[in-house]
């Protein structure tokens, strides 16, 4: 029988993921958040997820989540609304704090962290050469109905991650082996901050419409080599948007010490010139006497 997806999820959420350290966990989700925010996971307007779910998807208490939104709420990037229709609403997608923040998300952990993405598409290329291999009749329907589900989608963000997360589950099922689905589910997890939705963007829906006909129909024609080799490039595509975000926050960190370094040796080279000139004006001081 093939997992349930909602089967113990805050177990998915743990594992391979750095842990929290002694520093605070309110300002370590608060900076997991972030990171999300930055890659789309989450946009303005979007709703994050209650703090109940927060705390058993990241396996801290409410009150640690309450911490982590009231930074989020004194950065700028976060709202909470009462109320019935009420939550914690994505405000910016950036805040004057947000590269730091990112930066302490994902650099000390970035080694182990680059593996496991390596992992995860390790795992989904083997999944997906299984699926070309197992998949039944009914499988392939399904297959090719989710594939034209994503691209009839709305391009707004929740409705394209829930029919691209909808199709990449129909393959994970025609592998029909239990362990690989859950594998697959936890990897989805742990790859996504804990959170359990994939970055977004235009580019990467635009990536999305080209990548998934053909996997999808790779599978369904029983290629497996071109399934696999599909899959690869696909699942690629997290480690390039990450890779990406963290390059471009250690940039910015970068640049207020060039800039530093620069206006430093300028500083120097003008009090060097300044010393020679009050040198020179002394000698032609001490001439005139």
């Amino acid at each position: 029988m093939i997992g349930n997806p909602d089967e113990p999820l805050a177990a998915f959420a743990a594992g391979l993921l750095e842990p929290f350290t002694n520093r605070r966990a309110g300002e370590q989700i608060a900076e997991r958040l972030t990171t999300a925010i930055a890659l789309g996971q989450f946009g303005p307007g979007q709703r994050l997820p209650s703090e109940r779910r927060l705390a058993e998807l990241l396996q801290v208490s409410r009150s640690t989540v309450r911490e982590a939104l009231h930074i989020l709420v004194k950065a700028g990037q976060v709202e909470v609304r009462r109320g019935s229709s009420g939550g914690a609403f994505v405000t910016s997608a950036s805040s004057p704090d947000a590269a730091a923040m990112i930066r302490r998300a994902l650099l000390p952990g970035w080694a182990r962290f680059n593996q496991l993405l390596d992992f995860r598409c390790t795992v989904e290329q083997q999944i997906s050469r299984l699926a070309a291999e197992r998949a039944t009749e009914e499988d392939r329907k399904t297959i090719q109905r989710r594939a034209e589900d994503y691209l009839a989608s709305s391009r707004e963000k929740e409705h394209s991650q829930a029919a691209d997360r909808a199709l990449h589950e129909a393959i994970a099922r025609a592998a029909h082996n239990r362990f690989w689905y859950d594998l697959s589910l936890q990897l989805h997890f742990q790859v996504n901050q804990g959170l359990g939705t994939e970055p977004f963007s235009a580019q990467l829906r635009r990536r999305g419409e080209e990548q998934h006909p053909p996997l999808a129909g790779a599978v369904i024609a029983g290629d497996v080599e071109l399934a696999g080799e599909l899959a690869a490039r696909h699942f690629a595509l997290n480690t390039e948007a990450i890779g990406q975000l963290l390059e471009s926050v250690t940039r910015e960190a970068a640049a207020p010490r060039a800039t530093k370094t620069k206006a430093s040796r300028t500083k120097a080279k003008t009090s060097k010139a300044e010393s020679k000139s009050s040198k020179a004006e002394s000698k032609s001081s001490k001439k005139g006497a």
